[in-house]
């Protein structure tokens, strides 16, 4: 085990056998008390996190845990058998996170496939437009300084789009309303496109749905307005490998943040296809999504469950049948 700048970890065997700076001070577990495993299981507590920052010394930017404070920390400690039971149980929990991980993962490329064949299908069999010729609106968020003002409607921000979603626990407040910022005022359909952010990230989208309002767009995001051509179709060809190419190659990089300007975006050549195939399209693709979200709802439901499960476990609030080892005394030791 190490712990260093109220960080801790328990060495795994793919890093057995490594060298460590001093940086790192190692504490072997005695193993007839405490597993490390189940001292992994501590480390990730909201209550041995605490403790370890009430007792780091140092500045807000170099701050450390010393190794005689890491020591007294005091953690709750039932037999080995029952930690064993207790890893056991966590592990299983953990299993259907990663099975939930790799579900999501899988949808996501199911939809990045969609999009592909999407564009690749219109480009062939459709005519090639602009994005200008198939918007009413490509334009710049409301500019504001952050903490300025409070309350009023939620501000997107770069952070609030997520897997082609808003995420509305990620957007500010500045007083903004339809009273004082209504030609930033997003509708159902319009999507958001970030036009100021990593070179990697310009040209994120996510798709603006009934439930995300109401909401104000906020700087370094345009918002487009779809006409002329399904807002969902407008959205799966701009989420397409061909069009995030298309983008970067207009995309002017620099040191702290890549952008690119509405007069480019608009200027992005599109392939139009009729209207039945571009509703075909966009249900396939939102349908995509829409799984992906309710797998991560389910996955962040267990992540919760698992939270209280240990807490619970830890407290003893809650046991595991049979799994006090009889050779030992009953009940939960409190060491140091």
């Amino acid at each position: 085990m190490w712990a260093t700048k109220a960080a801790f970890g328990v060495v795994g065997p793919d890093a057995a056998g490594c060298l460590v700076t001093t940086d790192f001070p190692i504490f072997r577990a005695d193993n007839t008390r405490l597993l490390p495993a189940y001292m992994r299981l501590l480390f990730s507590t909201r209550n041995f996190q605490q403790q370890a920052s009430l007792l780091a010394v140092g500045t807000t930017e170099r701050r450390r845990l010393k190794e005689p404070d890491f020591l007294k920390i005091r953690v709750t400690l039932p037999s080995v058998h029952e930690q064993r039971r207790m890893i056991a149980l966590i592990a299983a929990v953990d299993t259907a996170v990663t099975s939930l991980r790799a579900e999501i993962r899988a949808v996501v490329d199911v939809a990045q496939r969609i999009a592909d064949a999407a564009f690749s299908f219109a480009a062939s069999t459709g005519h090639l437009s602009s994005v200008g010729a198939v918007t009413s609106k490509v334009q710049n968020g409301v500019m504001y300084k952050r903490g300025a003002a409070e309350g009023g409607w939620p501000v997107t921000r770069i952070e609030t789009m997520s897997t082609g979603r808003i995420n509305l626990l990620r957007t500010g407040r500045a007083g903004f309303t339809d009273a004082n910022a209504k030609n930033f005022v997003l509708a159902e359909g319009d999507i958001l496109f970030s036009n100021k952010n990593s070179l990697d990230r310009v040209g994120a989208t996510a798709f603006v749905r009934a439930g995300d309002l109401p909401l104000i767009n906020g700087d370094n995001i345009l918002q487009l307005r779809a006409d002329g051509v399904k807002p969902t179709y407008l959205f799966v060809l701009l989420r397409s490998r061909q069009m995030r190419d298309a983008i970067r190659r207009v995309t002017r990089p620099a040191v702290n943040q890549a952008s690119v300007n509405a007069g480019q975006v608009r200027a992005l050549p599109v392939p139009v296809i009729d209207e039945q195939h571009q509703e075909r399209i966009g249900e396939q693709y939102m349908a995509a999504l829409n799984l992906v979200e309710r797998v991560e709802s389910e996955m962040t439901a267990l992540r919760s469950f698992r939270s209280t499960l240990l807490s619970s476990l830890l407290s003893q609030s809650i046991s595991v049948t049979d799994s006090y080892d009889s050779r030992q005394e009953q009940g939960m030791e409190t060491v140091s």
